[in-house]
């Protein structure tokens, strides 16, 4: 293929062909000069969580009763508030309270019902007034038969 001439002058012109290539040597130098990794940290997308050992289950390692399910932890702060959180073994979240100005929470035998005679999983977030807050483990608590 011969090089084509502008406006009939003695200057050839270079083939269509190339002009893909000079873009995306172009786009590449480009991305190069102004997204290159600077080395820099990123802050983090979500809120750090505190320790999860400060928090601890003070409920007694023994099967609880239906109708008097009481969950205790340990406190934060004073002035903090909790989230409870209570999951079937297998993940299934069985119910959650949120602003639970106590560090325990009875809990409604109908909530219970679908997990009687059987274990069941809560944990807790802590929400200090200050500072970032607190999710525990996740404890393991068995209901009585009956």
């Amino acid at each position: 293929m011969e090089p084509t001439k502008r406006d009939g002058g003695d200057q050839p012109t270079a083939p269509p062909a190339r002009w893909p290539w000079l873009a995306a040597i172009a786009t590449a130098i480009f991305l190069l000069l102004f997204y290159w990794p600077t080395g820099e940290e990123r802050a983090p997308t979500t809120p750090p969580v505190a320790d999860s050992s400060s928090i601890q289950s003070l409920v007694p390692d023994r099967p609880l009763p239906l109708d008097e399910c009481r969950l205790q932890w340990t406190p934060g702060p004073e002035g903090s508030s909790y989230r409870l959180t209570l999951a079937t073994v297998d993940s299934r979240t069985l119910a959650t309270w949120q602003g639970l100005d106590k560090p325990q929470h009875l809990i409604p035998k109908g909530v219970l019902l679908p997990v009687k005679g059987e274990s069941f999983l809560w944990r807790v977030e802590v929400f200090p007034p200050e500072g970032d807050p607190h999710l525990s483990a996740t404890f393991t608590t068995r209901l009585e038969d009956d």
